[in-house]
């Protein structure tokens, strides 16, 4: 139980860092046409760049909904029957690798969440249950987004942060 609240605070500081955009503010700018400016061109901060390169990194690391994640899930579990069937022949590995997903044990209907977990125990990852009295509203705040169920945590995050890997071995034992 500790380890998964300490996994949790970890991802959630992690998306403060990196704040998201405000709505109705476009991340990338177009130019303004050259008559428009008279030679004057504003160009946004480099700090504005590089929190927009971290937060789209971050974005990528972290994979959140059930729907994204099925889907995920899904395309390895072709795969990893493709490859069996076909032994000398392995596609290549440009899917997204995911170590672990945890999900809140209070969404409803219940079935939203039940298909996870045959498609976690074929891939061998560990299927998370957060036990908590809100653990949806945890979630979402941990991710910064209005509301969320599951995420996913994949080889990019673990690779970017060794210690969520620690903590994710902590829970799975």
């Amino acid at each position: 139980m500790k380890n998964i609240e300490k996994l949790i605070l970890y991802i959630k500081n992690e998306y403060k860092k990196v704040p998201r955009p405000k709505r109705g503010t476009r991340v990338v700018k177009k130019k303004p046409k050259a008559f428009l400016t008279r030679g004057v061109v504003p160009t946004r901060s480099l700090k504005e760049i590089e929190k927009d390169i971290q937060r789209s990194i971050l974005d990528k690391s972290i994979l959140i909904g059930i729907n994204k994640i099925t889907r995920i899930l899904e395309r390895q579990v072709s795969i990893l029957s493709k490859v069996k069937q076909i032994s000398k022949k392995s596609e290549s590995a440009d899917h997204i690798q995911i170590q672990a997903i945890v999900y809140a044990n209070d969404v409803r209907p219940i079935w939203l969440t039940e298909h996870l977990s045959p498609l976690s125990e074929a891939l061998k990852i560990p299927l998370i249950a957060y036990p908590s009295l809100t653990p949806s509203f945890i979630l979402s705040q941990a991710v910064d987004v209005k509301h969320c169920c599951c995420i996913a945590i994949t080889k990019q995050f673990i690779d970017c942060h060794p210690s969520a890997q620690e903590y994710i071995k902590g829970i799975s034992e």
